[in-house]
């Protein structure tokens, strides 16, 4: 019996071990292929066990014959170790089973890392004495076996002080990233979020201007932003270094979407239309964030000859700001329009707030990828028009079917429920809430290469009040990529520096309500009834 059921457990593991390296020959994702070969490998280990278990202490013959039994079951079953850990190694797979995850490299470093075009040289001079330091060396240790392209050398600066001097390093736990004779360095740091940036901004053969548009009431200064750092007590941050600052500023500031775009390699400066004849040349990106006055048309002409030259367009237009017939022109040009009113959606919005619209769903675009529920207070409908050919249009994201459009002559304290608030205009429908167009505006020089342009009925999903919400921070910075032509750029959560929260859109909190306050009282109660039954 026992033979039995032996034979049948090695038939399964070579059945196990057959199954998993033809899966992992026919994955092309390399983490999930390595994965399958792993089960492979240990399915094959525990075969060489069983079969182990099999042979006879003394096998019977002659003498020589025990002899050369023993010799030859030894060197066959270290050929298929070796054979076993030598696949192992080339198909390296990682488990990190300590509840903090200390050895697993951050999500950013990891796709940082991941999207590596060239050789980049890592040099972590670390602290021993520091426990932080020890986690990050551990992690950049797994993240090395990881990432071809990536070369770590992890170094005590007290055992190897020459090779600290060597790159001018005199601080602890300094990080220094080069590639193809650029060169970043960190200093006193193990936030390993922080090297994922670096790694971004190491690939770039130089540094994009973002060029905020000034002079009509927009939030973004020219001068530096005073920012405060305080420090929360998080379970977090006992951590995660780095994870306890958080960022004091104006709610309606954009000074986490300004500290973003430096991680991330953008330069950042304001320019105001109106005091220039033209956009400059190393404008990579303009972008209008929430103007509240209207356009002159000789500033909407600039924004129009600077799109036809191939620019690149970011515009955050909230339902308050009168759009210009040049600026109306402009967007027609590209298939585009934004029409007054303000959307409100019963169905998907931010807690209790109805015009602060949310969006769990997206169409497939680079600049939505991987993007998870994100939130829009006050946004106003975005419009599709008929284009020219070589314009391509896309509709980036839009509001639940039960959405409906609020007039801007409809008053604001009027109850969202009320039979007079829903005007025979206002039908429900889905409402687009931003658009992308690239391609080459009619008219444009021929030399000129295509332009692209993302526009958003609304601009306080980047303010400091709302940019940690959700994945709000994650879609701006994706938007500033593709339209600095990163259409593939890795997928790295930008750093908010605020306390981390859980937003749940209405239809959530009614199910949470559900569970917790109904079903789960609800749920003990009968099993009180259920145990007194049976004991009475």
């Amino acid at each position: 019996m026992l033979r039995s059921v032996r034979s049948k457990i090695e038939a399964a593991l070579v059945g196990a071990a057959a199954l998993f390296a033809a899966a992992g020959a026919r994955t092309a994702d390399p983490e999930t292929a390595d994965t399958f070969f792993f089960g492979a490998w240990l399915s094959a280990l525990l075969l060489i066990l069983s079969l182990g278990l099999r042979l006879p202490l003394r096998p019977r013959g002659a003498a020589w014959r025990p002899i050369a039994a023993t010799a030859a079951s030894v060197l066959t079953a270290a050929a298929v170790v070796l054979i076993a850990n030598i696949a192992l190694y080339r198909h390296d797979v990682h488990f990190d089973l300590t509840r903090t995850g200390r050895f697993t490299p951050p999500s950013e470093l990891d796709a940082a890392a991941a999207s590596l075009r060239y050789d980049v040289s890592l040099t972590y001079f670390y602290n021993a004495d520091d426990e932080d330091a020890r986690h990050a060396k551990d992690a950049l240790l797994v993240l090395a076996r990881q990432r071809v392209p990536l070369r770590v050398r992890l170094i005590d600066i007290d055992k190897e002080p020459a090779a600290a001097r060597a790159l001018g390093v005199r601080a602890y736990n300094t990080v220094v990233v080069e590639a193809q004779g650029r060169r970043i360095v960190l200093e006193n740091t193990s936030d390993l979020r922080q090297v994922a940036y670096a790694l971004l901004r190491v690939q770039r053969q130089e540094t994009p201007t973002v060029c905020f548009v000034t002079g009509h009431g927009e939030p973004f200064e020219r001068r530096p932003p005073h920012l405060h750092f305080s420090h929360v007590e998080t379970l977090q941050g006992h951590q995660d270094p780095g994870a306890e600052d958080v960022l004091q500023g104006e709610p309606d500031g954009i000074d986490r979407l300004s500290l973003a775009l430096d991680a991330f390699g953008f330069a950042v400066e304001g320019i105001a239309p109106a005091l220039v004849d033209r956009i400059p040349l190393h404008c990579a990106i303009v972008a209008e964030i929430g103007p509240r006055s209207t356009y002159v048309p000789a500033e909407s002409k600039i924004l129009d000859d600077y799109l036809r030259r191939g620019g690149r367009l970011l515009l955050l237009l909230d339902p308050a700001f009168p759009v210009d017939a040049g600026l109306a022109a402009l967007l027609g040009n590209v298939g585009l329009a934004v029409d007054a009113g303000t959307i409100i959606d019963p169905l998907n919005h931010l807690g209790t707030n109805e015009d602060q619209v949310a969006v769990p769903y997206y169409p497939p675009h680079p600049i939505t990828n991987r993007i998870a529920m994100t939130v829009f207070p006050g946004a106003r409908p975005v419009r599709l028009l008929p284009t020219a050919d070589g314009i391509a249009v896309t509709a980036l994201f839009a509001s639940s079917g039960e959405s409906r459009v609020r007039p801007a002559t409809e008053p604001l304290d009027r109850p969202v429920g009320s039979a007079d608030s829903q005007p025979a205009v206002a039908a429900k429908g889905p409402a687009i809430i931003a658009a992308a167009a690239e391609g080459r505006v009619p008219g444009a020089p021929p030399e000129a290469p295509p332009f692209r342009i993302v526009l958003v009925g609304n601009s306080p999903f980047v303010t400091n009040a709302f940019f940690p919400q959700v994945a709000n921070g994650e879609l701006a910075i994706g938007m500033v990529q593709w339209l600095a032509g990163a259409a593939a750029a890795a997928h790295v959560t930008p750093e908010t520096y605020s306390v981390h929260e859980i937003a749940l859109t209405n239809r959530e909190m009614r199910r949470v309500f559900l569970v917790v306050e109904i079903l789960l009282p609800l749920s003990v109660a009968l099993f009180g009834v259920g145990v007194w039954w049976r004991r009475r």
